[in-house]
């Protein structure tokens, strides 16, 4: 128990972060998060690479996971060596000197090219321009220091998510948080088998719902409340929980049932 105990405490920050920044890839928890960051003004600045006005739209931290995938699906214009060179050092006068680079060519006439900056490790190094290709010209400029607070914690998030903020030390850690987490798990899973119920003996089921009861209101109101928040921002949470809820019933009903059964005799 005081194993478990331990473990719950030291990694309760690692899962909270995980969770948080793993819940962005989601599809229905990820959207609603986008909401919230577009509604506090918390999305990341992406370059405009419209040529002739429009405004740009906001860059999503995970592309990277989805980018190869949606170029081979978006139509590209016909583009040399000698453009990429041409917009390469364009780039690199407008101040993007890091050592990894992602060029990207114009999905489509009177669109720009985009080249952002793609060293995620520490410091982190993601500024991004957009270069008309005829004239090599700077449309548009992001610079990380720039970046609101939130967007660059977004970044960062993400990055230790992925484990590539810190390089190997970052690896070892999520290795280390892994091994400690399935061995917090599996203590858990024993503490439960050391105080599972005898055989031959009644113990009433235990649902979810009596340990619920057993608080005070105040308890019982802010639990509720906060199981309703997480359900409507997190819905296959919330569906969880209510087949947790339906499971314990169906117990809570089984085991009436049987005590009324043994009463009779």
């Amino acid at each position: 128990r005081r194993l478990h105990v331990t473990l719950g405490w030291m990694l309760l920050v690692g899962m909270l972060l995980f969770s948080a920044t793993g819940l962005t890839w989601s599809q229905w928890a990820g959207g609603n998060v986008d909401k919230m960051r577009a509604a506090f003004g918390w999305l990341t600045p992406q370059v405009n690479t419209q040529l002739h006005g429009g405004e740009a739209m906001p860059h999503d931290p995970h592309a990277g996971h989805h980018m190869d995938h949606m170029a081979m699906n978006e139509p590209q214009v016909k583009v040399t060596a000698e453009q990429f060179d041409g917009v390469l050092r364009a780039a690199q006068g407008a101040g993007l000197t890091a050592s990894k680079l992602e060029i990207r060519p114009p999905k489509s006439a009177g669109m720009a090219w985009t080249v952002n900056e793609i060293d995620r490790s520490w410091p982190t190094r993601v500024d991004a321009a957009a270069i008309d290709g005829a004239t090599l010209q700077v449309v548009d400029r992001t610079r990380f220091a720039d970046f609101p607070l939130m967007a660059k914690l977004t970044r960062w998030g993400v990055d230790f998510h992925m484990g590539i903020l810190f390089g190997l030390a970052n690896q070892l850690l999520l290795v280390a948080f892994g091994a400690a987490l399935c061995v917090m798990i599996v203590v858990g899973y024993r503490l439960w088998w050391i105080r599972r119920p005898a055989h031959g003996a009644f113990n009433p089921a235990q649902t979810l719902v009596q340990a619920w009861l057993g608080l005070n209101s105040a308890a019982r109101a802010l639990a509720l409340l906060i199981a309703l928040l997480l359900g409507l921002t997190i819905p296959l949470m919330g569906v969880s929980l209510a087949a947790c809820l339906i499971v314990d019933y169906l117990r809570w009903r089984a085991a009436t049932t049987m005590r009324l059964a043994k009463s009779a005799d």
